[in-house]
């Protein structure tokens, strides 16, 4: 019995949370774009990392800018957070 309920529950969400994610749309990773962006001016990169990494969300951050840091700061550091967050 509690098993139907949470299955009728869970189907009367399932258009809820269906249509939720129909007004997000993904943004494209432009590799090029980003390798040449830390390769003519990595200070900018590093400069927008600062700004996604304060304890106080940077709300005047695009989406493009916000993928530009995480990916351009991977970029510039070839992955060694990783090997950091490891140890």
């Amino acid at each position: 019995m509690v098993k139907k309920k949470l299955l009728l529950c869970l189907f009367a969400l399932l258009p809820i949370l269906a249509s939720a994610q129909d007004n997000r749309v993904l943004t494209p990773v432009i590799w090029s774009q980003i390798e040449k962006t830390v390769k003519e001016n990595p200070d900018s990169v590093k400069a927008l990392v600062a700004r996604l990494t304060l304890p106080k969300l940077d709300t005047t951050l695009t989406m493009s800018q916000r993928v530009l840091a995480f990916y351009g700061q991977s970029y510039i550091s070839q992955g060694d957070e990783m090997l950091d967050a490891r140890r």
